[in-house]
């Protein structure tokens, strides 16, 4: 939605190879990757994700539905358009209320538009929608068909770090993703990091 200021042809990319390189030297490099680093693998969508989409997801882990299950995903994502994390979010905190409080049973809404569902219920979504994400995340997807599936990631890793000057800082990389790519592609080439846990 931008104005282009310019233009560059296939004769100019030295420019932007250029500008690259000298970014590439700034003391305290930080890169940020998101989830589009691994769609390419199969990564699953999270976010506007209608309930046939949840429902696929629990298929492909190898696990079903109930109706009860399906009328749950349904009340909790009325407009069909959810967000993964929000749902699972919903879903722990209706347990933790429920496991509190000592219930049985946690409506949701009032009046007319209420609905209760059993403790047990939204446990057993719960734990199929996260047995589901975590079967999702595990990439490359085995449908693939990318001969070396990690390849792109390698090669940009290692070009950031050759391209570095000896006396600068590590880079450091963040994702927001929750698989593994990032770091499956660095054990690949034996660089040391740090992913919270270990490493």
């Amino acid at each position: 939605g931008g104005v282009a200021k310019s233009r560059l042809n296939d004769s100019d990319t030295h420019v932007v190879r250029d500008h690259i390189a000298t970014l590439l030297q700034v003391q305290n490099l930080v890169i940020l990757i998101g989830s589009g680093a691994s769609f390419h693998l199969g990564s699953p969508q999270t976010r506007n994700l209608d309930s046939a989409a949840v429902v696929d997801l629990i298929s492909a882990a190898g696990l079903s539905t109930d109706a009860e299950d399906e009328a749950l995903l349904a009340f909790l994502n009325p407009k069909d358009d959810g967000d993964l994390e929000k749902l699972l979010n919903g879903l722990q905190l209706a347990a933790s209320l429920a496991e509190q409080a000592g219930l049985d049973r946690v409506t949701f809404g009032s009046g007319t538009d209420a609905r209760a569902f059993d403790r047990s219920s939204i446990d057993q979504l719960r734990g199929k929608i996260n047995v589901a994400f975590a079967n999702a995340c595990r990439l490359p997807s085995p449908a693939t068909t990318i001969p070396d599936p990690l390849a792109a990631h390698r090669q940009f890793f290692s070009k950031i770090v050759r391209s570095r000057r000896a006396n600068l800082p590590r880079p450091k990389i963040f994702t927001t993703n929750y698989d593994l790519v990032i770091e499956r592609s660095l054990d690949e080439l034996g660089y040391p990091y740090i992913d919270g846990f270990s490493g």
